[in-house]
């Protein structure tokens, strides 16, 4: 509910570039450096009867150097892809979704906490990833292997961390 409704008052605030990034970053498990790393260029658009499938090419991705070069990350949570596409269409090939700071990343998302919850909040460029880990296991009732996958962790005990207290929060 938090993700939705920063989405909504960035878009209200003509903060289209932040409602991307909120929903790429959330529904594609990046790394804070991989999603303020992206340019349209890494987007990769595919038409399907489905509808449209992101896949996104994370060029620098933590584990680069272990494993292969590039990673992909892909976005097929269809609520709110119209809106991303539609804009990313507009975009040149090597634009940067976000052509600014870390810092100025964050200082935007902690406006968007605080105008939706009325108070500053834990969250930051890393709480994205967190965040949609949990509401991934908990909407795919906890199929591990395909949130891994997703996430692009080798190992399930990589993924602990992120929703072991899903539940208490839940309850």
């Amino acid at each position: 509910q938090v993700l939705l409704a920063c989405k909504a008052v960035a878009l209200a605030w003509n903060w289209p570039r932040i409602a991307l990034l909120l929903h790429l970053g959330f529904f594609c498990l990046l790394r804070p450096g991989e999603l303020l790393g992206l340019r349209r260029s890494s987007i990769l658009l595919n038409t399907t009867e489905k509808g449209v499938v992101w896949l996104l090419r994370i060029e620098k991705a933590k584990s680069w150097s272990r494993r292969a070069r590039a990673q992909y990350a892909k976005l097929d949570e269809q609520q709110g892809c119209a809106f991303c596409e539609a804009f990313v269409k507009t975009m040149r090939p090597l634009d940067l979704l976000w052509p600014s700071s870390a810092g100025a990343f964050g200082v935007r998302l902690q406006a968007l906490v605080r105008a939706v919850t009325g108070r500053p909040g834990p969250y930051t460029a890393g709480s994205l990833r967190t965040g949609g880990a949990t509401y991934l296991f908990d909407q795919w009732q906890e199929d591990l292997p395909r949130l891994c996958w997703r996430g692009r962790w080798r190992e399930f005990s990589t993924v602990w961390h992120y929703v072991q207290e899903l539940q208490s929060v839940v309850v």
